[in-house]
């Protein structure tokens, strides 16, 4: 490229110096031919230097081998060639083959109306495309490939960085080898691809295939699938295939639509699924898994803690190993190593159990047998205990729901602070129960002593004596009862203790979910370090601009000859935004005042040089 460079300004020197000795008519009326091989065949047209063509009405060709072939075109340099209307190729090996186009540098080629190809070897092939830079191609219309090894193929298309592809209309790839392929896609960052309309692959080795439109990957890894419409995939190494998915944190997978998995290794198998945590599963529809490891195999189910397990449908675990089995529709276990084994039962507390399915018939299995008899009704404050018809008795028998447990055939315990009952299907306590004896016993010691005989009839018949022998004895067995519960009270404290103890398990998986979310905050540092470098990349062709524009500026302020038959060298400086830019001039006026000519040099603080020539005629 210093060849070229130095070669340029050695051939305008030239064309000046052998200007100065004097000028020929060319062909076209009112042209002019200067040098060995050059011809000016149209109207207007100048052709200077060596083996030229100036065919066009009005065309320009200066310099070796550079021809100008249709009206208003300029080819100036080695073998540049600006073959159509108004076009320009200008340095070595150009070719302006469009209309208003324009070739700069070296071995670019323009063929799109009003494109530009500038640098070396760039190719504008789309109407209003730009090629800038090292081998970029541009081939849709309004299309701009900036950078090395670029390609922007569709309408509208942007393709900045290196060996980066944007091949459909409106689509953008920005950055290092990526690829935007469908309509509206976007890819930034390195090793991106956007295969899908209206989707954003950002960051490092995204994919978002063929067929999930609307998709979003964003970090490192991530991959949304070809169902994955609406889908969201952001972190590392996630993937999303289901529409309106999410994936969110480290290796999180989805799939089926609704799906969402947040955190590290979570798994969200089925329609509107959900896995947020550490290494959860949720394999059906609509069941969620939060915590860690826990598994929800239900529709509808629930399992949230660490370790759980849900396998029937509206199944809820909750604590730590705990399980709902497959055959416990819509049980319920919550605590530490809880088990719901059967038909809507609830297990509550650790270690309890659910064994005892619905339907089964309670203690007496006769009713009648509970149907207290007397000769007055006993009340409790206000309220009427006996009067209880024979039918509702019948009716609380017989349970249509699974049991509730609150330990199992090894562990029991007490329920406490329980109020009064007060409906035919609320749990007594024991205050109720003291309450009752001591009404019984009023009621018995009552029934002892004869009632006051009426004046007439003489002999009024006794009332019916009342055997209470059963309802001492449920009485004697309810003292038994309350004494069992009251030895086992102590395994209470024990069982509290191992809950907590699993407790501190959870707070050190939650810890683990921590440092999980610190390994995604460091990646997402590294994606803001590579913008960073992208923002620094910007900021270097910003100064490099800014010393062009101080170039240009110096070059333009070069005076030219002003005396007929005189040459004038000149020299200028310019300053802008912090840049500086320096010129060298010739100008030469021919003795007849009809013919300026023009050379200049010039450079700038980045190290970067230039070199321009230019002929003026005036007409009378």
């Amino acid at each position: 490229m210093k060849n070229i460079k130095f070669n340029a300004i050695s051939l305008a020197i030239a064309s000046a110096l052998i200007t100065l000795a004097g000028s020929a008519a060319g062909l076209g009326t009112g042209s002019y031919e200067l040098g060995p091989g050059s011809t000016a065949e149209g109207d207007k047209a100048v052709s200077i230097g060596k083996n030229n063509i100036a065919d066009g009405n009005e065309s320009v060709a200066i310099g070796q081998d550079a021809k100008a072939k249709d009206d208003k075109s300029v080819a100036i340099g080695l073998t540049s060639y600006a073959n159509a209307f108004n076009s320009v190729a200008l340095g070595y090996l150009n070719f302006s083959n469009g209309d208003y186009s324009v070739a700069l540098g070296a071995q670019n080629r323009t063929t799109g109306f009003m494109s530009s190809a500038l640098g070396f070897n760039n190719s504008a092939n789309g109407k209003f495309s730009a090629s800038v830079g090292k081998s970029n191609v541009t081939n849709g219309e309004n299309s701009a490939a900036i950078g090395v090894e670029n390609t922007a193929e569709g309408k509208d298309s942007s393709s900045f960085g290196y060996l980066n592809k944007a091949l459909a209309e409106s689509s953008s790839a920005v950055g290092f080898k990526n690829k935007a392929e469908a309509v509206l896609s976007n890819a930034f960052g390195a090793f991106n691809k956007a295969l899908a309309e209206k989707s954003t692959a950002m960051g490092y080795s995204n994919t978002i295939n063929k067929g999930a439109t609307h998709a979003i990957a964003i970090g490192y890894s991530n991959t949304a699938d070809g169902t994955a419409k609406f889908g969201t995939a952001l972190g590392y190494s996630n993937f999303i295939d289901g529409e309106k998915s999410t994936a969110l944190g480290f290796q999180n997978n989805t799939v089926e639509k609704y799906t969402t998995a947040v955190g590290y290794k979570n798994n969200a198998q089925f329609e509107g699924a959900s896995a947020i945590g550490y290494d959860n599963f949720a394999y059906e529809k609509y069941s969620s898994a939060v915590g860690y490891d826990n598994t929800a195999n239900g529709i509808y189910s629930v399992s949230i803690g660490s370790l759980n397990e849900t396998n029937s449908t509206k199944g809820t675990a909750v604590g730590n190993t705990s399980k709902v089995l497959e055959a416990a529709y819509g049980g319920v276990a919550i605590g530490a190593s809880a088990k719901s084994e059967t038909f809507k039962s609830v297990a509550l507390g650790t270690g309890s159990e659910t064994k005892r399915t619905y339907g089964v018939t309670g203690t007496p299995a006769n009713p009648d047998s509970v149907v207290f008899t007397a000769p007055t009704d006993i009340y409790l404050g206000d309220e009427k205990y006996l009067e209880v018809s024979e039918s509702k008795v019948k009716d609380t028998f017989k349970g249509n729901l699974g049991e509730i447990s609150v330990g199992n055939e090894n562990a029991t315990r007490q329920i406490t602070h329980v109020a009064a009952g007060s409906s035919d299907t609320d749990a007594v306590n024991v205050a109720q129960l003291k309450a009752l004896e001591k009404k019984l016993v009023s009621a018995i010691g009552s029934s002892d002593q004869q009632p006051p005989q009426p004046p007439q009839p003489p002999n009024p018949p006794q009332p019916p004596a009342v055997d209470l022998t059963p309802l001492h004895e449920k009485d004697e067995v309810h003292d038994q009862e309350i004494a069992k519960l009251k030895e086992k009270d102590g395994s209470q404290d024990n069982l509290i203790k191992e809950l907590q103890k699993r407790d501190t398990k959870i707070e050190q998986t939650i810890s683990e979910i921590q440092q999980s979310n610190t390994s995604i905050s460091n990646t997402i540092t590294e994606l803001k370090e590579k913008d960073k470098q992208l923002e620094n990349a910007i900021a270097k062709n910003s100064k490099a601009t800014k010393a062009g524009v101080a170039q240009a500026l110096a070059a333009g302020t070069l005076p030219q000859s002003t005396i007929p038959g005189k040459g004038l060298v000149s020299i200028g400086g310019a300053t802008y935004s912090g840049e500086y830019g320096y010129a060298v001039g010739f100008s030469y006026l021919t003795p007849n005042q009809r013919v300026i000519i023009k050379a200049s040099a010039s450079g700038n603080s980045g190290k970067s040089v230039g070199v321009a020539a230019a002929v003026g005629f005036q007409f009378h």
